[in-house]
């Protein structure tokens, strides 16, 4: 398992390390160090030749007996001043050096991810313009096909009936094609060419088509499950059809202590073990409250609605932007542990829970100082102005399925891989393995441990937040409101 951290944004474009962030951190501490000396050592010479050999105090150096370094002293001070400069100088360069390998890092990421999403849009393109030939083809190839199937079928022994089970029982049993950074990477290229793909069975030339697409972004995988939606309740399906909700406290306030770093903070992430309170509020201060938040993951995955309201249907209207009935929640669920809009609010969720915290923090009308994000979907999210963390395993599909959308300054992301690069220990893992809460939780664990600068500064965040005194704790559970009701 890999507990290397990558980290990108945060107001700059340099993408590298946590390691590499912090060696620079610390090359910028030596380089001023060295200065300081040799700015002592300078002021030494200085006050000796401005008294004519007779010296006098400087920079703690001489003492009140009026003691001033002699000719060989001058020369070795002159010495010393030469190779601390020069020490100086290396570190700077060393720095730099860096500081360039960072931000090359960082362009190569762009050009890599922009050559990914010029493929995807003009593949989805040509599937687009190609889709009535193909759907054309297909019928006539269908039986052909299906004679093919039934002769390997019997062939091996295989009934056809049983075809999809065992596709599906090959991908539970070997997951290393899910959990492939380079198979997230492709579905979060495929999430963002929704677009293009409409203009090639329009017939819109590639030359209008394509440029247009480059600025859409992420916002076209909200418009893609906004159509599902749509479509859906155009035939007058049930399916991802919002419903109202209600809220009800879990459990009785009792006294906690503060969550103290980003660590302590996904260590309280509610699980989305179905029947559980799904949202824990935290109040700290009397006189001028601050609340932290924390959020579940989806519970069901179900298209229709039932009794869970952080479920694929609040999935697909909070990816689009839309009414999801757990943003609701979280809304009701804080005005009635009594906190007010314009009390500060610290949020953290993971999948679904990491979404609504950052649509929150995008909203504008609470007054959010920061939010975490734990494997959610936040590629068309812009909360703009508002410092976010938001934890991307590399391995881990769901981050993808918000497509790649330009993240605003004040969102850090990090990135790690977290199943065995192994692939007999990957091959043991379970599907969508990189993207369970425990996971999660341990490479918040490793933020806390890093020495960069910027996870230092969110980690400070967080503690100043809460402070040092203890306060109280709520949980609360969100069910979504029967049709008879």
């Amino acid at each position: 398992m890999a507990d290397t951290l990558t980290l990108s944004g945060g107001g700059t474009t340099a993408v590298a390390t946590d390691e590499m962030f912090a060696h620079a951190a610390q090359l910028g501490a030596c380089q001023a160090r060295a200065e300081e000396w040799r700015a002592r050592i300078g002021a030494v010479l200085a006050a000796d030749d401005g008294a004519g050999g007779g010296g006098g105090p400087a920079m703690g150096m001489t003492g009140a007996s009026g003691w001033a370094p002699s000719a060989a002293s001058t020369l070795l001070l002159g010495e010393a001043q030469r190779q601390v400069q020069a020490f100086g100088a290396a570190v700077e360069r060393l720095r730099d050096s860096l500081r360039r390998a960072a931000e090359s890092y960082g362009q190569a990421e762009r050009t890599i991810t922009a050559l990914w999403g010029a493929g995807a849009q003009l593949a989805a393109w040509t599937a687009g313009g190609a889709l009535p030939q193909l759907l054309a083809s297909a019928v006539f190839s269908l039986l052909p096909l299906a004679a093919l199937t039934l002769l390997l079928s019997t062939a091996f022994g295989i009934d056809p009936a049983r075809l999809p089970a065992l596709v599906s029982g090959w991908l539970l049993a070997d997951p290393r094609l899910l959990n492939s950074p380079g198979f997230v990477r492709l579905v979060r290229a495929a999430i963002g060419s929704g677009d293009e793909f409409a203009a090639g069975l329009l017939r819109v030339p590639a030359a209008v088509a394509l440029p247009v697409g480059a600025h859409v972004g992420a916002e076209e995988g909200a418009a893609a499950v906004t159509v599902l939606a749509l479509l859906a309740a155009a035939v007058g399906s049930r399916a991802l059809r919002e419903t109202p909700e209600r809220v009800h406290r879990a459990t009785a306030a009792r006294a906690v202590t503060p969550p103290g770093g980003v660590g302590g903070l996904a260590a309280r992430v509610p699980s989305s073990a179905a029947g559980s309170p799904q949202i824990r509020i935290e109040r700290y201060g009397e006189t001028a409250p601050r609340w932290v938040v924390y959020l579940a993951g989806t519970a069901d995955f179900t298209a229709t609605p039932g009794a869970e309201p952080f479920d694929l249907t609040a999935n697909v209207h909070a990816t689009a932007d839309g009414d999801a009935a757990s943003e609701r929640a979280v809304r009701e669920a804080l005005a009635a542990a009594g906190a007010a809009p314009s009390e500060p609010l610290l949020l953290i969720g993971h999948s679904q829970g990491g979404l609504v915290a950052a649509r929150l923090a995008e909203a504008g009308d609470l007054n959010v100082a920061g939010y975490v994000n734990l494997g959610g979907p936040l590629g068309s999210v812009q909360a703009n102005g508002v410092p976010g963390l938001s934890i991307e395993h590399t391995d881990d599909i769901v981050p993808a399925l918000g497509g790649s959308g330009h993240a605003p300054d004040e969102l850090l992301t990090v990135g790690r891989t977290a199943l065995p690069a192994d692939p007999a220990a990957n091959q043991a893992a379970p599907l969508f393995g990189a993207h369970s809460l425990d996971q999660y939780r341990h490479t918040a664990r490793l933020i806390d441990a890093s020495a960069e600068p910027r996870l230092q500064g969110f980690e400070r965040l967080v503690r100043d937040f809460a402070g040092t005194a203890p306060g109280s704790m709520t949980s609360w559970r969100a069910e979504r409101v029967p049709a008879a009701d």
